[in-house]
């Protein structure tokens, strides 16, 4: 699979980044009982590895990814099913056909 390209906030820079979505999906799972400067660190250098983060910018980095996966956990948290609800969808009609629906 090619690597996920995003653009994200970094200070007052939009900056393009190899992998991003996979990584925070993968750092929000092993690390959900840390903490923020443990969260970041792992961001930092997970990413490191496809993007050059240049080591006086770390910090701002560090910032701005750890901020881009509180906000993805924040939409995940909006569409989650209300209470009571599961998820409904019709193969044949996929991927439009996907909704909530109380059993």
């Amino acid at each position: 699979m090619a690597d996920d390209f995003s653009q994200i906030w970094v200070g007052e820079d939009k900056i393009g980044l190899r992998g991003l979505k996979e990584a925070v999906a993968e750092i929000a799972r092993s690390h959900a009982e840390s903490t923020d400067g443990e969260i970041r660190d792992a961001l930092l250098e997970r990413l490191s590895g496809k993007n050059y983060i240049a080591s006086c910018a770390r910090k701002e980095y560090g910032e701005a990814l750890l901020r881009e996966l509180k906000n993805s956990l924040a939409n995940l948290m909006k569409t989650l099913p209300p209470k009571g609800y599961t998820l409904w969808y019709s193969v044949r009609d996929a991927p439009s056909a996907i909704a909530w629906s109380k059993p």
